[in-house]
């Protein structure tokens, strides 16, 4: 977790330059097959989620007080960086809601009839997925396109969840 504020690096290349240097592997306690290098750059953030599951900020926040007491100019402040916390936050609009929906839909019914083995039933799923993605890649999409493909939207909604 140290490293990659200080390197400045993505977890992809975190684990590329761990794999080729061995004074960084030295660093990190571990050692590392030349023949069998780390393939996964998800290890990282799969690192990170485990020591955000068990860390406890008050306990280091005392810890690292009590430490650096004598340091410290002003006791009445403690700052934490929050850089290792890792967030999936995201402004949920009602497109994106009601596309997540859809796509869900769509893919319960392909399963369904697949198991099933018949025909899916037709619908406007591939043509609203085109154009909902040409929407979302829009900067800023007026209120108009908006509107239609919320209608969209929720005419295939309506359509998939009668299916």
């Amino acid at each position: 977790m140290f490293l990659r504020p200080y390197t400045g690096l993505s977890d992809d290349g975190l684990v590329e330059m761990l794999n080729g240097n061995l004074h960084m592997q030295m660093f990190c306690g571990v050692l590392i097959d030349p023949s069998q290098p780390l393939k996964d750059g998800k290890i990282v953030c799969a690192i990170r989620n485990r020591l955000a599951s068990v860390l406890d900020i008050k306990e280091m926040q005392r810890v690292l007080f009590d430490s650096w007491k004598g340091s410290l100019s002003r006791l009445d402040r403690c700052l934490t960086d929050a850089t290792c916390y890792e967030s999936l936050l995201r402004y949920p609009t009602d497109v994106k809601l009601l596309w997540e929906c859809c796509d869900w839909l769509h893919s319960l019914m392909a399963a369904t009839c697949k198991s099933l083995k018949e025909k899916q039933p037709r619908n406007k799923f591939n043509d609203v997925a085109k154009t909902r993605l040409a929407y979302a890649k829009q900067r800023k999409p007026k209120k108009q396109a908006t509107k239609k493909m919320l209608r969209r939207l929720l005419s295939l909604l309506c359509k998939l969840g009668n299916q």
